[in-house]
């Protein structure tokens, strides 16, 4: 069992989490750029360095880090494709190798995916319409320090063939900012306490506003639904269908697409 969450998360780094990461250099300023005159990237101590940063340093210190190497005359692109991709994957195959916690490596791709966007980048690269597959945004509610839940349900959504989105940040300014830059059927939130339960109308209503699709759909689950039997007529949800079964999740959005 531990070996197969290892690999479900290494995937979910490799083939999810690092393109998300890197999607945002194609739609900067130098994505028109001759591809060619590619800049000497940071070397591998670099690498280390900046994984170790975004795991276990001061919130800024990476931050810091990363200014350093524009500052050494690396481009913003070169950052991207040379030191933040790199160190995304060393975190996962520290995890494969127990060196990082699963707390750790999520804390680190937060930090990474933060940095993205001070960088001045923007995820534009996105479907903007409707496609012949289903797209599912899965994400925490705003305040959680992990994405186990997301990274989870994400494998029973691939295999049925959706596309997923993982955001690995859970702030509400990103979950904005991706519903209203890319066309998203149905988002997923795990809700684990009772704050985020009290601010989940709020975000939903937030998140519709924003969004390109008009007809958006939010399925949630998570922790706070096994503690308390809430009804999906309460306003705490704003129209969202309770899923806390993975197993079922793909049914029941499929039923909310109609």
């Amino acid at each position: 069992m531990e070996t197969d969450c290892k690999t479900s998360i290494g995937v979910v780094i490799n083939q999810e989490i690092i393109p998300r990461l890197l999607e945002a250099h194609q739609a900067g300023p130098s994505a028109e750029a001759s591809p060619i005159s590619r800049q000497v990237g940071p070397v591998s101590e670099d690498v280390v360095r900046f994984a170790s940063l975004c795991v276990s340093g001061r919130p800024g210190e990476a931050q810091e880090f990363s200014n350093q190497i524009i500052q050494s005359g690396m481009s913003a692109e070169t950052v991207f494709l040379d030191l933040i991709g790199p160190a995304a994957r060393y975190l996962g195959a520290q995890w494969e190798q127990d060196q990082y916690d699963f707390v750790q490596v999520t804390q680190g791709l937060i930090r990474m995916h933060e940095i993205t966007h001070r960088l001045g980048y923007d995820y534009l690269s996105g479907p903007q319409e409707p496609g012949l597959s289903h797209r599912i945004l899965l994400s925490s509610a705003p305040g959680s320090q992990h994405i186990l839940g997301p990274v989870m349900i994400s494998g029973f959504f691939r295999k049925a063939g959706w596309q997923v989105v993982l955001e690995i940040s859970s702030q509400r300014s990103a979950l904005v900012h991706t519903l209203a830059h890319e066309w998203i059927d149905i988002v997923g939130i795990s809700v684990s306490t009772q704050n985020q339960l009290n601010d989940l109308a709020g975000l939903i209503t937030a998140l519709k506003a924003s969004a390109k699709n008009p007809q958006l759909g939010f399925l949630v689950g998570g922790a706070i639904f096994g503690i308390q039997n809430i009804s999906e007529s309460s306003p705490l949800l704003a129209g969202a269908k309770i899923c806390s079964d993975p197993a079922k999740a793909v049914a029941l959005a499929e039923t909310m697409l109609g």
